[in-house]
């Protein structure tokens, strides 16, 4: 595999709390740790030495996406919190993120609600949105 692929890519959807909108940045970033992503991306770095790229993570805007983030229940009837949900995840994910070189891109997958997450993403990375 180390000359077969041009880069290493995968999805990312871990729980994150079942606090909902009390959900905290630590929450988040325990989240990512027990998970060991930065691990995992090293890991692979090293041993392939090809991009890493985080090809699918992200939640809906709904409180109950933060306990289980790879559920998505379009009809459920619980309503969008304006960003609030997203913004908390994102956060996490890029502070966690932030200083690990080996990660080459990150592709967040469900569309961003609301103004306070255009605000991160052009916080964190200079405003590379795409409406």
């Amino acid at each position: 595999m180390k000359y077969s692929c041009d880069f290493i890519a995968f999805n990312c959807y871990p729980s994150i709390s079942l606090k909902g909108l009390k959900t905290s940045f630590e929450d988040v970033i325990n989240a990512f740790e027990v998970n060991e992503l930065n691990n995992w991306i090293d890991t692979h770095k090293k041993k392939y030495n090809k991009p890493v790229i985080i090809s699918e993570i992200g939640c809906e805007d709904r409180e109950s996406c933060l306990a289980c983030t790879y559920v998505w229940d379009f009809g459920n009837g619980e309503n969008f919190n304006d960003g609030k949900v997203q913004n908390i995840m994102l956060k996490g994910i890029f502070e966690y993120l932030k200083d690990n070189d080996n990660l080459d891109s990150l592709y967040y997958w469900f569309p961003f609600r609301g103004s306070n997450v255009v605000n991160t993403i052009n916080y964190y990375i200079g405003g590379r949105y795409n409406e």
